[in-house]
Parts: C-alpha cells; structure tokens; sequence
C-alpha cells in the first residue's frame, strides 16, 4: 500500500520495506520524511532487482519520486488507524471515550452526547498550532485548512505541521525556549513516546550561543541509550555542529568513534563543524589536517571557512601557513576582498616579506586594492627591512598620490631599503630629496649608511667621493650627510694612522656643502680626537677657533669632548679641564641634561676620568668633584672612586673630609674673563 504523509510521520523508527522503480527494494528502518516523501532510512539492507545480490547499508536518503511501493508491518498500521479512528471520533464531539459518566465528562458510553477526550485533544492541536505556525497564520485560517475535506484527517495533518515547525525551529536562531516547549508539548501533552525527532531537536536547539550548552547535549545523549533510542547520521552532524559553537573535545572524540565503528561519513557541513570545533578547542593542528584532509577529498570548502583560518592564523602569528593556505586558492574563486586587506596588514605589521610582496604584487601593483596609509606605510618599513629598494619604491609612491604628507620616517626607511642593496649613491639622493622637501635629516636619519661605511675603510672613504660625484651632478648636498662620512671615516681610520683624514675632509666641507658645518660636525671630529692619545690638543683648539668664528654654539656633548681631550696623559697641565667645565656650567645652567637635570655637567665617564686624574696629582679639587658627583645621583660611581681614592690618594698630601665637612673647599674659578667658549679655547696655549 501507498501510505499517506500523516502515517509516515507516525512512523517514523519502525521497521519499512521500501521498493523502487528499478525494482531494488530497501529494507530498513524509517527516520525521517518530508513534505515531498523523500525518506531516510538507517540499517538498510539492498535487494538487487534480480534477487540475488545483498548490500547492507549503514543509512540511505531516497527520494519520493522514485518510489514505487511502500510498506511496513500490520500491526503498525492497525496502531497508527486505531489512534486515528479514536482522535476522529473525540474531534466530531459524539460521546466519550468511556462509558462511565465521570470518566470524560460525558453522559453515557460511546453513542452519548458528552464531550469525549478527543475533543480536548483538538483544542490543544488547535492552540499549539496557532502558536507554532507564522504570525500569518489565523486561528480562523488553520481551523479552515483542518476542516477541508482531504484524503489525510485533519489531527494528522496538524500533527505532521507540528513536526514540520518542529524541524524550522531547530535551525533557527535564538529557538532554544520555542523548541523545548514544542518537544515538551508532543511528549506529554499528545503522549508522543520519546523519539530520535524529539532528541534531535533538542540537541539541535544547543547550537545557540547563550543557552546551548555541550554537557546537556552530552546528558541528552545518554537519555537516548538508556532508552533504547539509536543515533543515525543525521544526529551525530547535529551533534557537530553544537561542538562547534561550545567545543568539547572528549565528547567530539566520542561522536567521531561511534560515526566510524556504524560507518557513517562527514557530510561537507559535518566537515566545517569538525573543523571549526577544532578551531574553538585551540586544537590548531589537528584542525588544519582535517582541512588539508578536506582539500584532498575534493571537498568543496565554503568561503567563509577560509576566512576563519586566515583570522585564526594571523592572529597565531603563523604567517607561513597563512601564506601556504593564500596560494593553494589561486586558482579557485578568490577571497573577499577585506581578507585581503587582513592578510596584507597582516603581513607587513609582522616583517613578512614574502606575503607581503605576493598580495602588494598580485593586487596593489594592478591597481585591484588600495590599501589604507597606514598599510604603505607597514609595507615601506618591511621593505626596508628585507632590501627590497623596489617594493619601497612603489609603496612611497603610492603614498604620494593621495598628496599624503610624508614625514621623515618615510624618507628613512626607504633610504634603509636601498642601504640594504649597497646603493649608497641613491641613500645620499634621498637625503637630498627630503632637505627639498623641508626635513632635516639628521644623525638618526643617517645610520643605515654609517653602519655600512663603517664595515670598511674602503667604504668609508669611497663615500666622501660619492658626495663629491652628487655635487659635480647638481645635488644640494645636506650636512647630515657629510657628518656621516667624517663619522664613518673616523671609526675606520683611526686618527693616530691617518691624522690627516676627518681634518682634510672638513676643510673641503665648503666645497660640496653649501650650508657649512654645524656643531654636530665638530662634535663628531671632537669624538675622533678625544679617542687619540697623541697630538689631539692643538687640532681640537684649531676646532674651537672655528666653532668661534662660525658663531656656532657648542652643546653639553662638545664641552664634555674638550675636557676629555685636555685629559690626555701628554698634557701635563689639565687645568684646562676645570676651565671647561665652569665654562660648561656656566652656559647651562638654565637647561636641562641628558637625564633630565638642570643645568649642564660632566657624563659619567668623564667626570671618573677628571678625578682619577686629579687623585693621581694629589689635586684637592678631587672632593668637590666627587660631591658634586654624588649631588648629580652618580651613586655606582661615587661609591667605587670613594674606595679608590682611598687606596690611591698620595701619602702626605693635604685632604680635606667629605663626611664632617671640615677642609677649605677649592676654589676652582680663574680670574681670567671665560664668558664666552671661544675665550677660554684660545686661552689655551
């Protein structure tokens, strides 16, 4: 016989024997129809047409249309009419179900005028109806649609609306109250014994953020086998798919165990949950095996997938991968284009050349992306990193069509990039360009080609003639980027070997600089002079001359470099040193040093250096160096020349006590007129 859509929901976990067009049959048990009589069989055994060759199948989805005959055992049917016949009769109104009069508050037995149990029955049909149905629905209108006149009774058309809302529920979002009053409904309110539909839909009902929850899926999943109640395919995916939302790695481990022990493969939505899952129980590899997995199957992955493994891994700092996963879908269709602006910010905040050249090639240069400042400005600076003068190149000139304002941070990293490349010629043209551009490159802009020059003399000096080669061109040379060459050529050409280098090359300064030295210049020759040991002196007076006529003025660090060339073993008088140092406080007193003390002193070094020298002569101006010292916060070294000049002071020279103050305190003022720097250098014969 052809059953009706009604009794096959009814029938639903009884055994049915279903013959087909081709005239295979399948036997099996029925888990599940829909509105067009496509049906879903578990436990399955196939019969060729012939007879003669047997498959057993774990699970079969057959379609309605291919099925020639349909039928399940007697017994089932009577039950199915029985229920029927009892719900018909309770509906017309006619009579009680039982012949006692207080059993269903009717007048007599069946053939009385008393309301029967199956009426009572309808109203609740009729009430979970109106609420399950859309809003749309009217009461009026489903009352109407029951009563038309169908080869189907009216309860069981309400019935298999039901379980058709049942299924619409579960997969709607933010359903998890709706569905566990409709399973509630069917189970105690119709007396439905407890199925596979019911618990599929409460397990389904747990994919919801808020109020799903993995140990109740787990607890639902136990209630089953206690009653007898076996998973099919479908469960185990709606089970997945919770995990993939609240991630329980025992109980996935479980549900994968029990799918391969009956035989049951991932669906392509099973795979995505598996491997989401994976990805929300930080199992980071084991997810993306199961991805690759997937790829070799041929599994048609969804788009968005591929952006969670691109946020998941970017995020991991595992750009490699990332990198790996971009190429392997070249030739598929592409990423959503804010992916791509992901991974290209992605890749350049990180220094990762390699997909930071592959997206700025394949997109920025053929003009389908246009990244954000920001995101130049990441990809100028890994370009930089990596020598890569070209992808530089392109990124500052994307930034200078948009007329963006570029700042010396641009300019220095592009200058670092052609360093890298040992384009020292286009270095110098860069500093060149950002001097038009009203920057002043300065020692910091400069030490991508000093730690160049300074890998060899050869460098050092070759750079000299690099500028003067840019000027015979017609460049403007800036000072920054003479000051890095006398600074290169003093680190790797030693004043004592070749005196003549830094002072030959500061007298041609004129030549290939127009705007002239500045007092970085002179510090930077001063450096060189002060690590001399020999015939420092007269050259470091000869500077001080210049820095007077340029009406130049010197800094903290330019008087700290006097006093310690004055310190130098072959000048037997260092009272020049003391000279200096009034003078240096003198003219800052009113700023602030290095440490953020006002007034100017002495570094660190320098000061050891004065009052090592001093403890050597017996000189008594040691104790207020070392107060002062003490004063300045100098605390490590105050306690370490404390010790030493205990050890170390002359024996019978005159001292005076720093703890109990007692001892005349050094005057340490000349009465010759110092006010001016110049004055005091050329003061010294």
């Amino acid at each position: 016989m052809v059953l009706p859509l009604g009794l096959l929901t009814a029938a639903q976990g009884h055994p049915m024997l279903v013959e087909l067009k081709d005239g295979e049959t399948l036997n099996g048990h029925l888990v599940s129809c829909d509105t067009w009589m496509n049906l879903t069989l578990k436990e399955v055994v196939q019969t060729s047409p012939e007879g003669d060759k047997f498959t057993r199948l774990p699970e079969v989805y057959v379609k309605g249309n291919n099925i020639k005959y349909l039928r399940m055992p007697d017994e089932i049917i009577d039950l199915v009419k029985d229920q029927q016949q009892g719900q018909q009769s309770g509906y017309r109104g006619r009579g009680g179900n039982r012949g006692d009069r207080g059993g269903d508050r009717g007048r007599g037995g069946r053939g009385g005028r008393g309301r029967g149990r199956g009426g009572r029955v309808h109203k609740a049909y009729t009430y979970m109806a109106h609420w399950i149905l859309k809003p749309s629905h009217s009461q009026r209108e489903i009352l109407a649609h029951d009563n038309k006149k169908t080869s189907i009774p009216p309860v069981l058309q309400l019935h298999y609306k039901i379980h058709e809302r049942l299924s619409q529920l579960k997969t709607e979002e933010g359903a998890y109250t709706q569905v566990a009053e409709v399973v509630e409904y069917l189970v105690k309110v119709r007396q439905e014994r407890p199925a596979l539909v019911h618990y599929d839909a409460l397990i389904a009902a747990n994919a919801d953020a808020e109020n799903g929850s993995a140990e109740v899926v787990r607890t639902l999943l136990e209630e089953m086998k206690g009653l007898g109640i076996g998973a099919d395919s479908g469960l185990y995916h709606t089970v997945l798919q919770v995990l993939a939302i609240h991630p329980d790695y025992l109980l996935r481990t479980q549900i994968l165990e029990e799918m391969k022990e009956r035989w049951y493969g991932l669906s392509p939505a099973g795979w995505h949950n598996l491997v989401i899952g994976l990805l929300r129980d930080r199992q980071y590899e084991m997810a993306m095996d199961k991805f690759e997995q997937m790829q070799a199957d041929q599994i048609e992955i969804k788009p968005w997938l591929y952006d969670i493994l691109f946020f998941r891994l970017c995020e991991l700092d595992e750009l490699d991968e990332a990198l790996r996963l971009l190429k392997s879908r070249y030739h598929k269709p592409p990423l959503a284009m804010h992916m791509y602006y992901h991974l290209l910010d992605s890749f350049a905040s990180s220094f990762h050349y390699e997909g930071t050249s592959y997206i700025w090639r394949l997109l920025v240069e053929t003009s389908e992306m246009n990244p954000a400042d920001g995101t130049c400005t990441a990809v100028l600076n890994c370009a930089a990193r990596h020598a890569d003068p070209n992808l530089a190149t392109s990124a500052i000139g994307l930034l200078s069509k948009r007329s963006t304002v570029l700042g010396v941070h641009h300019y220095e990293a592009l200058l670092e990039a052609y360093v890298g490349v040992q384009d020292i010629k286009t270095s110098f043209r860069i500093l060149n360009i950002m001097t038009k551009a009203g920057l002043t490159p300065d020692a910091n802009s400069t030490r991508p080609i000093y730690l160049y020059l300074t890998t060899s003399s050869f460098h050092a000096l070759d750079g000299w003639k690099t500028l003067k080669s840019l000027k015979e061109d017609g460049y403007t040379i800036p000072i920054a980027a003479v000051n890095v060459v006398l600074e290169a050529v003093i680190f790797t050409n030693n004043l004592s070997h070749s005196p003549d280098y830094a002072i030959n090359y500061y007298k041609e300064l004129h030549t290939i600089c127009d705007a002239g030295p500045n007092i970085e210049t002179f510090n930077t020759l001063l450096r060189g002079l002060a690590h001399n040991k020999r015939g420092s002196k007269p050259k470091a007076m000869f500077l001080a001359s210049e820095i007077q006529a340029l009406n130049l003025k010197p800094d903290e660090l330019t008087y700290d470099r006097l006093i310690l060339i004055c310190l130098q073993p072959e000048n037997a008088d260092f009272d020049d040193c003391f000279r200096y140092l009034e003078e240096m406080m003198l003219v800052g007193k009113d700023k602030v040093d290095a440490t953020g003390r006002r007034g100017w002193w002495m570094r660190p070094g320098t000061a050891v250096a004065l009052v090592k020298r001093c403890v050597e002569c017996g000189d008594e101006r040691t104790w207020q160096l070392m107060e002062d010292m003490r004063e300045r916060g100098m605390v490590n070294e105050y306690t370490r020349l404390k010790v030493w000049t205990d050890l170390y002071w002359p024996k019978g020279g005159g001292r005076a006590s720093l703890q109990d103050g007692k001892g005349e305190i050094i005057e340490m003022r000349s009465n010759e007129d110092k006010s001016t720097f110049g004055t005091a250098a050329l003061g010294v014969s």
